[in-house]
C-alpha cells in the first residue's frame, strides 16, 4: 500500500521523502486546493520533481479546483508543463479539467480528487470511463463501504488515513464563502467550522461544527487486506516537521507490517490533535464523539520537532540499491555498469589499466574503492569485479569510473518519460438570451425549498456554488 504525505512547501518535501514516504502530492500555482500554503515556485517543482525520482517517490501534482471558463488556458499550459516535465500524476476535481486534460495531455495520468466526493461504485467507474487511473473516496466512507468499492472498482483506490476532516463533505461546503468570500472550491477556505459559536440566549461559545483528526492507525492491516493502493495524509498547511513525524510513523508501520505502537500513537497526538482523532465514519459510529477542539494554548511539541527536524535536515535516509560490475582487462578500457531495481542502467568506460611493475591491482581492492558511494543516494548493494591477473589500476580511476557512472544513472533515474501533448483548442462561449455568456446567467439561479409546517415559508438557496 502506497503511503503518500503532504508536501505544502519544498521542506516538507525534504521532510516527507526522507521520512519514508512512497509518494507526495504538492501544489503550483492558484488552481490547488491548498492555495494559502507555500506550495512550489517553478524552479522548486523542478527540483523536487528530480529530488523525488532520484530516491524512487512519485509527485502528483494538484489542480483539484472547480475552475472558469477564462482560466482553462491556464490549466492546459499547467498540465502541458506538469507532463512535460515528468510528474507522476495530475489530481483533478472539475470534470471539465479532466476533459482538457485528457485532449491536451493524453499520456499524462489523472486521479479523481476527494474534493468530487466520489462515494459509489457508479462514480468510481464514471471516473474511470473518463480516463482516471485512480479515486481518491471521500472521507466519510465507512470500511465496508471502502472494502465492497476496492472489492469491484476498474481503477486504483486511495483513502486518507490521518489529517483534518472537513464537517461537510470535501469541497461541498458553502460556509466559508458565504461568510468571507472565500470558497473552498477556489483552495481559499477559511475554515470557520474551527470557530466558536454562541447559540441565542447562551453566555458560554461552543465548537459544534469542529470534528476531531482521523486517524486509521490500528487499521493498517484492514486495508491493506481491502486492497486500498494508497493510505493518503492530509496537511499541505502544517509546518515540515509534522509532515516528517507522521509520515516516519505511518511509514514504519506499513514496511514492517505492524500497527503504530503506543508510543507512536502518542507522539501522532502530540504533533497535532484536537482532542484525540475520530475513526468515526471508518466505523460507522457516528456521533458526539467525532467533535474536538485544539486546546486554547497549545504548543507544539518542541523537542519531538527538533528531532525530526535534525533527521530529515541531516544525512540521506533514502539510499538506493545499485549493482556495480567493472570489467578489467589488459590492453583494454575499464568497463563498469551500474543497475538500479528499477532497471535503469548506465556503463562508462575508463583508461587501460597497466601491466603491474610492482604490485597488482586485487579485485578486493576495486570492489571497495567501488562501494564508496557516500555522498550520493546509492548504496552499493551487489559488488562484481572482473580482473585480469598482473594488471595495475589507479584506484583514483576506480573512483572517477564510479562516480561517472552514478551520475549518468542520476541522469536515467530522472529522465521525464515521452509523452505527448496537443494544443489545446478553446471552444466557442456558449451565449445567453441577450448575447450574455451564459455562465454569468448562472449567477441568477435559484432554487426554491417549501419547509414543512402549519405555515410553510418559502426559501431560496444557491444551487451551486458561485465562481467570480
Amino acid at each position: 500500500m502506497e503511503l503518500l504525505a503532504p508536501a505544502g512547501s519544498p521542506e516538507a518535501l525534504t521532510a516527507a521523502v526522507q521520512a519514508g514516504a512512497d509518494a507526495v502530492y504538492l501544489g503550483f500555482g492558484p488552481l490547488n486546493a491548498r492555495r494559502n500554503a507555500k506550495n512550489f515556485t517553478r524552479e522548486e517543482l523542478e527540483a523536487g520533481v528530480a529530488y523525488c525520482h532520484l530516491r524512487g517517490v512519485k509527485v502528483y501534482l494538484t489542480l483539484n479546483t472547480l475552475l472558469t471558463n477564462r482560466e482553462l488556458p491556464l490549466a492546459a499550459e499547467t498540465g502541458a508543463w506538469a507532463s512535460d516535465l515528468g510528474i507522476d500524476a495530475v489530481l483533478v476535481q472539475d470534470l471539465g479539467v479532466a476533459r482538457l486534460l485528457r485532449r491536451t495531455c493524453p499520456d499524462l495520468p489523472l486521479h479523481a480528487s476527494t474534493q468530487m466526493t466520489v462515494h459509489s461504485l457508479d462514480g468510481v467507474r464514471a471516473c474511470a470511463d473518463l480516463g482516471m487511473t485512480r479515486v481518491v473516496l471521500s472521507r466519510e466512507l465507512s470500511a465496508d463501504a471502502i472494502a465492497d468499492l476496492c472489492a469491484r472498482s476498474p481503477v486504483e483506490l486511495e483513502v486518507f488515513g490521518h489529517g483534518a476532516l472537513c464537517m461537510c463533505y470535501s469541497g461541498q461546503c458553502f460556509l466559508s464563502a458565504v461568510l468571507g468570500g472565500r470558497s473552498g472550491n477556489r483552495g481559499l477556505c477559511a475554515q470557520p467550522c474551527r470557530l466558536a459559536f454562541r447559540w441565542p440566549g447562551e453566555k458560554t461559545p461552543s465548537h459544534p461544527l469542529s470534528l476531531k483528526d482521523l486517524s486509521l492507525a490500528g487499521a493498517l492491516g484492514q486495508l491493506e487486506e481491502m486492497g486500498v493502493a494508497c493510505l493518503k495524509i492530509e496537511g499541505r498547511m502544517k509546518r515540515p516537521e509534522y509532515v516528517a513525524v507522521v509520515t516516519g510513523i505511518y511509514a514504519a508501520a506499513l514496511r514492517q507490517g505492524r500497527e503504530p505502537t503506543q508510543a507512536e500513537l502518542a507522539q501522532l497526538e502530540a504533533a497535532f490533535s484536537r482532542q484525540g482523532f475520530t475513526q468515526g465514519y471508518f466505523r460507522d459510529q457516528k456521533g458526539p464523539a467525532m467533535f474536538g477542539t485544539r486546546p486554547q494554548g497549545a504548543r507544539d511539541p518542541a523537542d519531538l520537532f527538533d528531532q525530526a527536524r535534525r533527521f530529515y535536515t541531516r544525512g540521506e535516509h533514502r539510499t538506493v540499491p545499485v549493482s556495480l560490475t567493472a570489467q578489467v582487462q589488459g590492453e583494454m578500457p575499464m568497463v563498469l555498469t551500474a543497475r538500479d531495481p528499477a532497471g535503469h542502467t548506465a556503463v562508462v568506460q575508463g583508461p587501460c589499466p597497466q601491466a603491474a611493475r610492482t604490485r597488482q591491482t586485487t579485485a578486493d581492492q576495486v570492489a571497495g574503492q567501488l562501494r564508496k558511494t557516500g555522498g550520493t543516494v546509492y548504496q552499493a548493494h551487489q559488488v562484481q569485479v572482473d580482473l585480469a591477473p598482473g594488471l595495475s589500476v589507479p584506484l583514483s580511476a576506480v573512483n572517477s569510473l564510479r562516480r561517472q557512472a552514478l551520475e549518468e544513472l542520476d541522469r536515467a533515474r530522472t529522465q521525464p518519460p515521452a509523452r505527448r501533448t496537443l494544443p489545446f483548442v478553446p471552444a466557442a462561449p456558449e451565449r445567453g438570451r441577450a448575447g450574455v455568456p451564459a455562465f454569468t446567467l448562472s449567477f441568477r439561479r435559484w432554487e426554491q425549498l417549501r419547509l414543512p409546517g402549519p405555515n410553510p415559508a418559502l426559501v431560496y438557496l444557491p444551487c451551486q456554488e458561485l465562481l467570480p
